[in-house]
């Protein structure tokens, strides 16, 4: 194992660099980017500021959050569920639970790539997100695939 990733838990990979990089960022991806793989399952999140949609004075942040999951795998899995843990500068912690995600449940073949992009509405300028996606494999097992923390943050998320 390069000294890039440590081991989280069974078959959970999370990249991580030197102290001196901000928070979230991956060597060779660029930016407040995050990715972990899980049994093979990669998942990559890129936080993006949404000014046009922002209100500071009003107390409200908009930040999109563009995904891409890839079935690095022997056999297929599907996304079953998702859940989501959002805090906010203050602590508030938030936790989004639901099937699937914006409305699919995708099933990805070995080598297969799946990207989608979401919002997450924060009432302070910076915040945090991780979580796991449900997958399901075709064998019927269910596993947990790591969705490893990144920072969303007016300076940080840009596109």
């Amino acid at each position: 194992m390069s000294r890039a990733a440590r081991r989280c838990e069974p078959s959970t990979y999370i990249r991580v660099v030197s102290r001196a990089a901000p928070p979230g960022y991956i060597a060779g991806l660029g930016g407040n980017v995050s990715q972990a793989i899980t049994r093979g399952v990669r998942v990559t999140v890129r936080p993006e500021f949404l000014a046009h949609q922002s209100d500071p004075k009003g107390g409200l942040w908009m930040f999109a959050y563009h995904v891409q999951i890839e079935n690095g795998g022997p056999e297929p899995v599907q996304l079953v569920a998702r859940h989501w843990v959002i805090t906010d500068a203050t602590g508030r912690v938030e936790d989004v639970r639901g099937p699937g995600v914006i409305g699919e449940q995708p099933v990805l073949a070995p080598g297969q790539v799946y990207d989608y992009t979401s919002g997450c509405p924060l009432p302070t300028s910076m915040g945090t997100m991780h979580g796991t996606y449900q997958m399901l494999t075709q064998r019927g097992e269910r596993f947990d695939a790591t969705i490893a923390p990144t920072v969303r943050a007016r300076g940080l998320a840009r596109a």
